[in-house]
C-alpha cells in the first residue's frame, strides 16, 4: 500500500510539473508524443484486423464441421421424459400463498 501512495505522490508531480511548463514546451512534448499515440492507435487497429482474419478464417471451417459432425436424430428415435413423469423418494408437494 506504501508503494501506491508513493507513485501517486510522484504521478502527482509529474502531472503538477507538466502544467507549470509554458504553453510552446507542452506543444513540444505533445510533439514528441505524437508518434507513440501513433504507434498505440496503430496497434489497436492491427488488433481489430487481426481478429477479423481470424473470425474469417475460422468461422466457415466452423460452420463446415458442424454441417458435418453435427448428428440430429429422428424424432422417433427420441424420448422425452418430464419431471412430472420421475418420482423422487425424497419429494414432496409445498403450497404457498402470495399475499400482497
Amino acid at each position: 500500500m506504501f508503494q501506491y501512495v508513493q507513485y501517486m505522490n510522484q504521478a502527482q508531480g509529474v502531472r503538477s510539473g507538466f502544467a507549470q511548463l509554458p504553453s510552446w514546451a507542452r506543444f513540444l512534448v505533445g510533439l514528441a508524443a505524437l508518434p507513440g499515440i501513433v504507434l498505440a492507435v496503430l496497434s489497436f487497429i492491427g488488433l481489430g484486423v487481426s481478429i477479423i482474419a481470424l473470425l474469417l478464417l475460422t468461422v466457415p471451417v466452423y460452420r463446415l464441421l458442424r454441417l458435418v459432425c453435427f448428428f440430429r436424430p429422428n424424432e422417433q428415435d427420441v424420448t422425452v421424459t418430464t419431471l412430472h413423469d420421475v418420482e423422487s423418494p425424497g419429494r414432496r408437494q409445498v403450497d404457498a400463498k402470495v399475499i400482497e
